[in-house]
């Protein structure tokens, strides 16, 4: 591979790779319908085909953060043709659940999605967010910021869209604070 188009690809394609130059023209008021977010990244309300909104972001930046403090896909998700993407989805969804904790009811309630009778005993059964986070964390992370972290991503990553926060809140939060206490958003 030729190192220079590779190294210009690199400046080029981050943006491209989460469909994240779809979403940036797209005003609040007029939500796209679809996006093209990669499998491991996915909302639940993408997974469940309920509408999308800006909170699908917050929910991929938190996911995002995860993976690059811990270098592990927070969600993986096989890539594999031969397995039906209702399974793919079911799984995805499954994982959520042990991660963060119980699906809220009203999401359950908008879908037909659900684990099928034959893979029930299957289930996927994972560690939770702060196991994860305590495993994974860098070695340089002392336990005050792991707990400011795990509170950041676990407001960013509420399955329920209405409860993520918004990019201004989440520029107030305690993990996003410089370390002398002032905000990271300038008052000017």
């Amino acid at each position: 591979m030729d190192d220079t188009k590779f190294s210009k690809n690199l400046a080029t394609e981050p943006l491209q790779l989460y469909g994240s130059h779809k979403i940036a023209a797209i005003r609040f008021d007029r939500p796209p319908k679809k996006v093209a977010t990669p499998m491991a990244l996915r909302a639940p309300e993408t997974i469940l085909g309920l509408p999308l909104d800006h909170r699908i972001d917050i929910w991929t930046f938190g996911c995002l953060v995860y993976e690059f403090l811990t270098v592990n896909a927070l969600f993986p998700v096989p890539n594999c043709s031969a397995v039906p993407q209702s399974r793919v989805d079911n799984d995805h969804l499954l994982q959520m659940h042990d991660t963060l904790g119980r699906l809220p009811e009203l999401l359950c309630k908008k879908t037909d999605v659900g684990p099928s009778e034959t893979s029930k005993s299957e289930i996927y059964i994972g560690p939770s967010l702060d196991e994860l986070l305590e495993k994974w964390k860098p070695k340089q992370m002392d336990e005050e910021e792991l707990a400011k972290l795990t509170t950041v991503l676990r407001r960013m990553l509420q399955c329920e869209p209405n409860l993520r926060p918004s990019t201004a809140e989440l520029l107030e939060d305690d993990w996003f604070r410089c370390t002398d206490g002032s905000s990271m958003v300038s008052s000017e």
